[in-house]
């Protein structure tokens, strides 16, 4: 029996066998990284896992469990397979501290800080929540590693936009288990409303946007601008543009339009442009404009992605046209959303009416969180029916904006009406029952029901040549030495299609005579009896009374 236990660094541990016998107890031995640590209750740990002792009844203590106990453990009776085979993993605390944001000077609400959450020292991933009072922020997270590739710090960033009412901002880390988690806590000061009015900016996906910081005071002439040392904005002409192409994450912090004071010149009035190009989902947010250090400008860019939806018949694009289908064959319809970031839903529906069966939906490996575009698809398995008009895929957004639909329109569905028989057989005969077709272009297959339609089962499939496909196809169902348990309703199929239908009837012939006293009057004919009877394969008795 293998388990896998996960410990904290310092804590203590003891590890048993099992509810053994103190005669097993004694033939019980400890191995560990290929060294044997006890036989019973005799100690054969190394010195360099002085933190291990042997315990009464063959267990074993581990004091203060450090990253050199972590392995396999295995216990065993002697020589035998191991009882018992245990993993301990040990998770060491990380260290947490929170940087990139000054407690000392007032907050504004109009503008974003860029507040870092950094662990240290672990041994494991780390993950992190953020929360400014009841608000939970999401944070993108990165890891540090040096030259030879071991992770030195795992960090969070978060662009956090301050509200009246806050009072604090923390983040929590986890490992793999609950002792593990770690919080990083910061006092927030005071927090000044700032009220300005975010100007919405659509921005294509692909694309590029460009939006401007109007400057407040009327008096002043554009100096430059700040921002985040390692972003890759630059200014690239003399109306100081500010371009950034292909925005990463280290474009992200604070873009500072700054002015001075002076006598009123010819170019006060020229815009200051921030250029996005080759939008991204990363893109979509809040972007402020301060100047001297106050809020000038708020513009929300609204990254806009429309995707296409896409039907597919078969593997082939879905014709524009009404298309003709046939009853006796299956269709794979594959509706596909190309090109999504919000999490999408696909339904299906046949003349309106919604279907979920025979649907399978083929979602993204992706997470939600990143910032590419997925494609999501659903494939419908189609079986038409006589009267079908069409058949549609809807796709459904949280971005309503985006919702679609593809509908195929069916001209026709080619069918062919069913021949229906009633064959009677005698009793313990053989029958033949045969079922051909021109122009076959599926397997032949017959299906039986029972008389009452309790029980329904394929009995028969004539696979259909496909490498030599024949202008006629049939498929012979043999019933020797025919009983009432045969009696039932036999289809005969081509593909998915009814094309021969047969009523199976079981007669037995009865030999009727009328008697006078013990002798026979009258030899009479030969007559039918069918019984009713699905289950018994016994002949029926029958007796005829004669006035005579």
């Amino acid at each position: 029996m293998s388990q896998n236990k996960i410990v904290m660094k310092g804590s203590n541990l003891t590890l048993s066998c099992g509810e053994n016998s103190k005669e097993e107890s004694r033939k019980q031995i400890w191995r560990f990284k290929g060294q044997i640590l006890s036989a019973g209750d005799t100690s054969f740990v190394p010195q360099d896992l002085e933190n291990i002792r042997v315990l009464a009844e063959g267990r074993l203590f581990i004091e203060h469990v450090e990253i050199k106990n972590e392995g396999f453990y295995y216990c065993s009776l002697g020589k035998s397979e191991p009882l018992k085979e245990m993993h301990i993993s040990v998770e060491v605390t990380p260290n947490v501290s929170m940087v990139g944001l000054s407690t000392s000077d007032n907050l504004s609400s109009s503008r974003s800080y860029g507040i870092q959450c950094l662990a240290t020292g672990s041994n494991q991933r780390v993950t992190f929540s953020w929360f400014a009072n009841t608000d939970i922020y999401n944070g993108v997270e990165r890891l540090t590693v040096n030259n030879t590739g071991d992770v030195l710090a795992y960090s969070s960033t978060i662009l956090y936009h301050p509200k009246i009412g806050d009072k604090n901002i923390s983040c929590l880390t986890y490992g793999r288990i609950n002792q593990s988690a770690v919080a990083a806590s910061k006092k927030l000061p005071d927090i000044n409303e700032e009220v300005v009015k975010p100007v919405q900016e659509v921005a294509w996906y692909g694309k590029h946007v460009t939006f401007s910081c109007h400057p407040r005071l009327e008096i002043t002439s554009l100096i430059d601008w700040e921002y985040p040392r390692d972003s890759t904005a630059r200014v690239t002409d003399d109306n100081r543009n500010l371009n950034i192409e292909s925005v990463g994450m280290e474009d992200e912090g604070d873009y500072n339009c700054l002015r001075e004071e002076i006598i009123l010149r010819s170019n006060d009035w020229k815009l200051s442009h921030v250029t996005i190009n080759n939008v991204k989902m990363k893109n979509h947010g809040y972007y402020s404009c301060f100047q001297l250090d106050q809020p000038a400008n708020v513009t929300f860019v609204y990254v806009n992605v429309v995707p296409e939806l896409e039907m597919e018949v078969n593997d082939e694009p879905a014709e524009s046209d009404s298309q003709t289908l046939h009853r006796y064959r299956s269709y794979k319809l594959r509706c596909t959303v190309k090109g999504t970031f919000y999490p999408v839903s696909i339904s299906w529906s046949v003349n309106g009416v919604t279907v979920r069966e025979r649907i399978e939906h083929m979602e993204p490996t992706e997470s939600y969180n990143d910032n590419e575009l997925r494609d999501v698809s659903s494939l419908f398995t189609y079986n038409p029916n006589r009267g079908d008009q069409n058949v549609s895929c809807r796709s459904n957004s949280s971005d309503v904006s985006n919702n679609n639909m593809k509908v195929l329109i069916i001209k026709e569905v080619i069918s062919v009406t069913a021949k229906v028989t009633v064959r009677r057989i005698q009793w313990n005969k053989d029958a033949e029952l045969l079922c051909s077709y021109d122009n076959t272009s599926a397997d032949l297959k017959w299906k039986f029901n029972t008389e009452n339609e309790t029980e329904s089962y394929e009995i028969k499939n004539c696979l259909l040549n496909k490498e030599r496909p024949t202008r006629s196809h049939q498929c012979t169902l043999e019933l020797p030495e025919v009983k009432f348990i045969n009696q039932g309703q036999y289809t005969c199929y081509h593909g998915l299609e009814e094309i021969e239908v047969v009523h199976l009837k079981v007669i037995v012939q009865l030999d009727v005579f009328i008697l006078h006293g013990d002798v026979p009057i009258k030899n009479g004919p030969l007559d039918v009896y069918e019984s009713s009877s699905t289950h018994s394969s016994a002949l029926p008795t029958a007796q005829m009374k004669s006035n005579i």
